[in-house]
């Protein structure tokens, strides 16, 4: 479905989306729409030739998913707003992203880039959406969302956008440059986070690069505490970069 104009959709309930070859969505606003499930699953030869599913200028609100997950595997999105998802997790493995923006309330956001245990050979499609994401001046824009959990991998640190109240991205060398970190703050999931990040050995696969306050939690302003104190001591990446 692919328009020159503005294309709405609103309060729909749709079966479910499933396609496996490169459909455009382009200049389209979705409101208030259901989807029984949505799995877009190109194979990896089609999304290295350039038949990926794109979705450009696409806004997204208060949305949601019946059962299940939503899958865009290989997919590009490109200026697209994605506020308030209802229902089960958002994956997005093998994926290329420019000015992409999670806002309002989700549930669960994860990025991948080269998981071993999809099928096909992705190391083009990989190397493609790491050029292009190097090439943008930002990647992702998580800063006014609130969620469950939100793990972003495959995408440079510097180029996702953060609230520094509330979120900061931490790598492994992005610590080591620093003083050590109160063992006191290191509790809840912002904690564990990045307990991790700084265990993580020279070379591994980062397991999470994002250190976020739940809206609630019996260790909320603790975790507060610790992203301010990832930021002020320089920790934390910049939370607006370019």
């Amino acid at each position: 479905m692919s328009t020159d104009g503005i294309q709405k959709l609103e309060r729909q309930k749709f079966g479910p989306v499933f396609s496996t070859n490169g459909p455009q969505f382009e200049n389209l606003e979705i409101v208030e729409c259901t989807f029984d499930s949505i799995v877009f699953a190109p194979n990896a030869e089609e999304v290295a030739l350039g038949r990926r599913p794109k979705f450009v200028e696409v806004t997204a609100t208060d949305c949601g998913i019946v059962s299940g997950d939503a899958m865009f595997m290989g997919c590009s999105l490109e200026e697209v707003s994605i506020h308030s998802f209802r229902g089960g997790e958002l994956w997005f493995p093998n994926c290329r992203f420019r000015h992409v923006r999670f806002s309002g309330k989700l549930s669960r956001i994860w990025t991948s880039q080269g998981l071993g245990s999809m099928p096909g050979d992705w190391s083009q499609v990989v190397a493609d959406n790491t050029r292009a994401h190097a090439d943008t001046d930002w990647v992702v824009d998580i800063s006014e969302g609130q969620f469950k959990s939100c793990t972003l991998r495959g995408f440079p640190p510097d180029k996702i956008r953060v609230d520094p109240e509330r979120q900061a991205v931490v790598t492994r060398a992005s610590l080591s440059a620093g003083p050590r970190i109160p063992e006191r703050l290191l509790v809840g999931t912002a904690g564990y986070v990045v307990s991790e990040a700084a265990a993580t050995p020279p070379g591994g696969m980062q397991r999470d690069c994002l250190a976020m306050v739940p809206d609630r939690h019996r260790h909320r302003e603790t975790q507060a505490e610790l992203v301010r104190f990832l930021h002020h001591e320089g920790l934390a990446l910049p939370a607006w970069p370019g």
